[in-house]
């Protein structure tokens, strides 16, 4: 199993732009020391805590200071797009990228319009719903042995993607947390 992160990317809308880019980059970074495989950057518009309307730029910027991580934009949103401005963007950083570079598109949805779970309630998705059915909480070995559950009812999976929020205010919990995942939990996976 690969690792991989998504960052949509998510920053509080009181913390500067470029502060939040300085952020991404440096997870970026470190996300490629750890070994992670892929990194995918959201696009959006409007949404105040996801403000990133350029993944592709935020790419340009990645690709010089990592070595293997591909990168890719999760998803460019085809409807905001003119397809041969976007087509020839692509083109050029995939030619930048040299062989780094994975292409996403979408068709353009906020999570607020979905619901975890339909038949739920929202007074139902409390903190202990979501350890229990959605977060990797607890020890290497726990968070291991979850996965492992995970990976044989979905039939597996190839690459495990975490979900990157803006953690700079506890910068070192964040590190430790996604270090373990790379040095502890994903080897346990492979034995």
């Amino acid at each position: 199993m690969h690792l991989g992160a998504f960052l949509m990317p998510s920053h509080p809308p009181e913390r500067a732009l470029l502060d939040g880019i300085r952020w991404d980059l440096a997870q970026l970074r470190r996300l490629d020391a750890l070994g992670f495989a892929e990194a995918w950057i959201g696009e959006h518009f409007t949404a105040p805590w996801e403000p990133c309307p350029a993944p592709d730029l935020l790419i340009a910027q990645a690709l010089l200071s990592t070595e293997r991580i591909k990168l890719c934009p999760g998803a460019h949103l085809l409807p905001y797009h003119h397809p041969v401005e976007l087509a020839h963007r692509v083109a050029y950083l995939d030619h930048l990228a040299q062989g780094r570079y994975m292409l996403g598109v979408g068709i353009s949805a906020l999570p607020s319009d979905f619901k975890t779970d339909p038949s739920e309630p929202d007074s139902a998705i409390t903190v202990d719903y979501l350890i229990e059915r959605s977060w990797l909480v607890g020890s290497p070995a726990t968070v291991a042995e979850k996965l492992a559950r995970l990976e044989k009812v979905t039939g597996g999976f190839g690459t495990l993607l975490v979900m990157m929020y803006d953690f700079a205010d506890e910068a070192e919990a964040w590190d430790e947390s996604l270090a373990l995942l790379a040095s502890e939990v994903v080897p346990r996976l492979a034995a």
